[in-house]
């Protein structure tokens, strides 16, 4: 029997910030938009703090200068997948005065650890499970651990839906705030960071946390322990199982 954890590739482009402020600042905008290119930018001023990210990027007032570019992309439209997914709850924007709060406990703090959850994530395009749009209003039932291993026909249910996720589930790409965090981590403002989520966006924007769920990217045997990469685990189940494959046309 099996259960599970994950890994996957990715790419990145680099830009620097001169302060902490100026990081946080950006993750309290909604400008992310999509780009379909990468590029590299990273600054050697002293004290500057560098800032990782993936396909997507944060529009704000902070100014960062790369040669022959422009983050003024207007061929580039904002991402559809949240609207479609509606997987981010409905929520009045940060305060400016709740925002200097923030940017004010960062400056005078010295040992900061920061415990992150499935909100984090639900921008990426994962749901949560509580919130008005999360899992649970659609009905889902997350498997136990004890029906897991006492049921076979539960395992099974289980193995077919995670196979049939499993692609869109690893497609999302770190955050702004995962990415933040993650510069923020480097340049030792965050002294530790812990994670309820087993998504590893932290990881992919360049944080290494301590997770209290595990993680989804590799599976494990329950008896002996045995364990190896899920996408590897995802081409034995399609090749078990070719005909249910191709009967809901689920595609790796």
């Amino acid at each position: 029997m099996v259960m599970m954890e994950m890994r996957i590739p990715s790419r990145f482009f680099v830009f620097t910030f001169r302060s902490a402020r100026g990081l946080l600042g950006t993750i309290m905008t909604d400008a992310i938009k999509s780009n379909s290119n990468y590029w590299n930018c990273s600054g050697r001023a002293k004290g500057a703090i560098l800032a990782r990210g993936s396909v997507k990027f944060v529009q704000t007032s902070c100014r960062i200068s790369v040669p022959g570019r422009s983050l003024e992309n207007k061929e580039n439209s904002p991402s559809n997948f949240l609207k479609d997914g509606k997987m981010v709850p409905n929520a009045d924007p940060p305060s400016f005065k709740d925002v200097n709060l923030l940017h004010r406990f960062f400056d005078q703090s010295t040992k900061l650890v920061v415990l992150t959850g499935a909100g984090i994530s639900t921008e990426c395009g994962i749901p949560d499970y509580r919130s008005p749009n999360g899992a649970y209003s659609t009905g889902f039932k997350p498997i136990t651990h004890q029906e897991f291993l006492r049921s076979s026909r539960a395992r099974r249910r289980y193995w077919a839906r995670s196979y049939a996720g499993w692609r869109r589930f690893t497609s999302a790409q770190p955050g702004a705030a995962h990415i933040a965090l993650a510069s923020l981590e480097r340049s030792s403002r965050i002294r530790y960071m812990i994670t309820q989520n087993v998504d590893r966006l932290h990881h992919r924007a360049g944080s290494c946390p301590l997770e209290l769920h595990g993680t989804v990217y590799t599976v494990g045997c329950v008896d002996c322990g045995f364990s190896f990469p899920r996408d590897l685990f995802q081409d034995q189940v399609k090749a078990l199982n070719p005909k249910v494959v191709h009967h809901f046309g689920i595609r790796d």
